[in-house]
């Protein structure tokens, strides 16, 4: 009964009440919103501080590609002058992919739609040195990591190339199973050495922002000994690299190793190479995610306050119209308690509906993305805003008194 009357209240004001929750549907988005990225500013942050605590991110790059007749033997002397210096970690990552034949639903493991081959495809792939899995280990659910013969190129034709596989090749291989391998010179075959645990993270390109951390779940991870040559081994190494310092280094000293860094490499005829600092690409979603919070932030507080105060103005000045048919009520046996639940009613229905509605649009966005934790802290609060708003209105209603109520004008 209390319900009917609530309803009864709000359909007199029908295009007020509309106005309200369309007001409301917008605010209880944008705190879908600000808690979403509150929670991805979250993430992004711990991963920050996991990867690149107290560290200053340097890459080395070649801005065009050079041609074979760079002298590798004095490259491979550079690269392993970057290694043994100690004032400074150098490490190797090459994000890509690796033709392999194809098995049962493989689609999930493809990197691109390009094949090279019938019955291959091109599985995602990553390509580490030693020095990556020293800063970024991960763990090992079957078998084991790389040994340090498996981290020195071997150019046979014929060889059997070691491979570490995410968690969800376990579902089609087991530690010890070969998977045929097709790069570009010779047939190979690689051997499955370890199977990762779920969800391993691990950074990857942070130039680019759906590279910038990897789930390895569905990764195939190589070493150096994947590649056919020294020539393809260099190439692939300026595709991603770290050159990290720690933070206490002053930055004149950094920026004095970081030149001596591109004479060695540029003192190899036919090469050019430069450096970057990547402390703006690790940093830039986190600033993003802040400045978007910012803004949905100011957008819900503001509706809020706005629609929190014309409610309870509303409220208020109707129960100084309905003093005397809060009065009849009262007379026919009835309690300013009652009153005062069907005034909260009337707030809880516009509240709820507001946030159904919010709900539905959210979920048509995300879809499958969804996030049903944010939704029920977004649900407690907006059950806080309504008690919030409903507690003027309700002092008022306990604070008439009968001759009051049958004095009122309707």
């Amino acid at each position: 009964m209390k319900f009917k009357h609530a309803f009864r209240a709000i359909s007199r004001k029908g295009f007020f009440s509309l106005l309200l929750i369309i007001q409301l549907v917008f605010c209880f988005y944008s705190i879908y919103e600000n808690l979403n990225l509150n929670q991805k500013i979250s993430l992004e942050t711990k991963k920050i501080e996991k990867y690149f605590k107290n560290k200053k991110v340097y890459t080395l790059k070649a801005p065009n590609l050079f041609g074979r007749d760079v002298d590798m033997s004095k490259l491979n002397e550079a690269f392993n002058k970057l290694y043994s210096n100690s004032n400074y970690e150098f490490l190797k990552i090459d994000i890509g992919s690796i033709s392999i034949k194809s098995f049962k639903d493989f689609e999930q493991f493809k990197a691109y739609d390009f094949q090279v081959e019938k019955e291959y495809f091109l599985a995602k792939n990553i390509t580490l040195d030693k020095n990556y899995f020293k800063n970024y280990p991960v763990k090992v659910k079957y078998g084991r990591l790389f040994n340090d013969e498996e981290y020195k190129v071997n150019y046979k034709r014929d060889r059997t190339i070691p491979i570490l596989v995410g968690s969800n090749y376990s579902k089609y291989f087991k530690v010890g199973d070969e998977i045929p391998i097709d790069p570009s010179i010779g047939k190979g075959k690689g051997q499955i050495i370890g199977i990762l645990e779920e969800n391993q993270y691990s950074p990857g390109n942070v130039i680019q922002p759906n590279l910038k951390y990897l789930n390895l779940n569905n990764y195939i991870i190589t070493t150096e000994l994947v590649f056919e040559e020294d020539y393809y081994k260099n190439l692939f190494a300026f595709n991603g690299n770290y050159i990290m310092f720690d933070n206490s280094i002053e930055e004149y000293e950094i920026q004095n190793y970081l030149n001596d860094i591109k004479e060695t490499f540029n003192s190899i005829p036919h090469l050019n190479v430069g450096t970057r600092d990547l402390t703006k690409y690790i940093e830039a979603e986190s600033s993003l995610f802040k400045a978007q919070r910012e803004i949905t932030f100011t957008t819900a507080i503001s509706i809020i306050i706005f629609v929190c105060v014309t409610l309870i103005i509303t409220l208020l000045n109707s129960i100084n119209k309905r003093k005397k048919e809060f009065g009849i009520h009262i007379m026919c046996g009835g309690k300013l308690l009652d009153i005062a639940a069907i005034t909260y009613l009337q707030i809880l229905i516009i509240f709820v509906n507001s946030y159904l509605i919010s709900v539905a649009f959210i979920y048509f966005q995300y879809k499958a993305d969804i996030n049903f934790h944010i939704l029920s802290m977004e649900f407690i609060i907006m059950l806080f805003i309504s008690i919030a708003t409903a507690v003027l209105p309700v002092i008022k209603i306990f604070n008439l008194n009968l001759s009051e109520l049958i004095k009122g004008d309707e």
